[in-house]
């Protein structure tokens, strides 16, 4: 008779890293013909824990230490009906195929997934009460099933040629490129106020999310008028939903101030036409005033990719109701 293999679910520890980023190359190359390996450096730069977010995570490994599967999710701060908060990326989970023991009938993605929400899901301290991701097709079946997914909104993004003559800047709206987000002179984070949900944007944010990754380049820019900040912008040539472009990682102005948001989109268009792109990506919200002002603009609507999903905590806030108030963007996602 076949030796039961001895199977434990347990949050994971710095000490995995090395089992857990072996296990994860295999299991991603395994489905995916694109898929690119992560170096030690840029896994180190994810889920090292630093000001502001953390990359909380659960393993199922055998009685050698192997890692069998794996669920994970960035801790990131974030802000609704303008209360700070803290909402999770779901990131990085898998399952290897033919695990053995008992695990692989009882399924490692959903074991994993469910100790990392008794652990970390909920409305009290320390925990998340929104937890979103772009789950591929047999994550989303098995996280609709076991963990409670649901359809936060379909992956629409807005698409626009990089020569389109309405890509102009007004006249002494010249965005400025930048090497780091400073705090001069300050406010990314309170561009956008208001009731909706989205993550703080602010230096330090920024800082780790554009400047200090180590495997992927960005373009950064910021538009700043009389000493005012009105807009900054994140753009890197990329392949989003299949389709290489000039992606638009963030794209952020107040709500009502169109010229600052043509001065922006004037630079993203031309960070893509000087890499040879003919087209710019960009997520907008259907709620967001900018879905409808921009497609005037000449940009048209696209669904690319896997839905975004999402789980949610709060009795008075389903995930139905949460759709018309997200404001996300491509650099919400690890896929950019």
């Amino acid at each position: 008779m076949p030796v039961p293999v001895v199977v434990s679910v347990r949050p994971a520890t710095a000490a995995d890293a090395p089992a857990i980023r072996e296990a994860f190359q295999r299991a991603f190359a395994a489905v995916d013909a694109g898929f690119r390996a992560r170096t030690a450096a840029e896994w180190e730069w994810l889920y090292r824990p630093q000001a502001g977010h953390a990359a909380p995570a659960v393993v199922a490994v055998d009685e050698a230490g192997c890692v069998l599967a794996h669920y994970a999710a960035l801790s990131l701060r974030a802000e609704f009906d303008g209360v700070a908060l803290r909402c999770a990326q779901a990131i990085d989970s898998f399952a290897l195929r033919g695990a053995p023991g008992g695990l692989a009938r009882r399924g490692g993605f959903g074991a994993c997934g469910a100790a990392w929400a008794e652990l970390h899901f909920g409305t009290g301290p320390g925990r998340h009460a929104f937890v979103y991701g772009l789950p591929v097709e047999r994550a989303w079946r098995v996280g609709a099933g076991l963990l409670g997914y649901e359809l936060l909104h379909e992956n629409l993004v807005l698409s626009a040629g990089a020569a389109r003559e309405t890509l102009r800047a007004a006249p002494g709206l010249e965005a400025e490129e930048l090497a780091h987000f400073d705090e001069r002179p300050g406010g990314y984070e309170t561009l956008r106020t208001g009731r909706a949900l989205r993550l703080v944007r602010d230096a330090a944010y920024l800082e780790w999310r554009y400047v200090a990754c180590p495997s992927r380049a960005y373009r950064r820019a910021r538009l700043v008028r009389d000493g005012r900040l009105r807009g900054f912008a994140v753009w890197r040539d990329g392949v989003y939903g299949g389709r290489r472009a000039g992606l638009v990682c963030e794209l952020v102005t107040a709500p009502d101030d169109a010229p600052a948001r043509a001065a922006l989109q004037a630079w993203l268009a031309e960070c893509s036409r000087a890499a040879g792109l003919d087209r710019l990506l960009a997520c907008v919200a259907p709620a967001q005033p900018e879905f409808v002002a921009d497609q005037r603009l000449g940009w048209r609507v696209e669904r690319l990719g896997n839905p975004w999903a999402a789980r949610s905590a709060w009795p008075r806030w389903p995930v139905r109701a949460l759709a018309g108030r997200h404001e996300p963007s491509l650099g919400d996602t690890d896929l950019v």
